[in-house]
């Protein structure tokens, strides 16, 4: 493997995109990167409007998104066989 300058950005990016690509295909990581996007709002005013949340709240939210990220990677599976 060639060593990757990862203060070069375009450097970094292009390492990860390949490794992506070899790991998921580019199916897989056309749809990866589908889940990525520049949003919307005004992150700046939006940040103090979030409630502060203790670290049992947050590891609560992570196991709640991982389970919906295993269910509908279920249902992906269903739908292809």
């Amino acid at each position: 493997m060639a060593e990757i300058d990862i203060n070069n950005e375009h450097e970094l990016l292009n390492a990860g995109y390949d490794a992506l690509i070899k790991a998921l295909g580019v199916g897989g990581f056309l749809k990866f990167m589908g889940h990525f996007h520049d949003g919307t709002g005004d992150y700046t005013a939006e940040k103090y409007e979030q409630p502060e949340m203790s670290f049992p709240e947050i590891m609560a939210g992570i196991e709640r998104m991982h389970a919906e990220f295993k269910a509908a990677q279920n249902h992906d599976a269903d739908v292809q066989k």
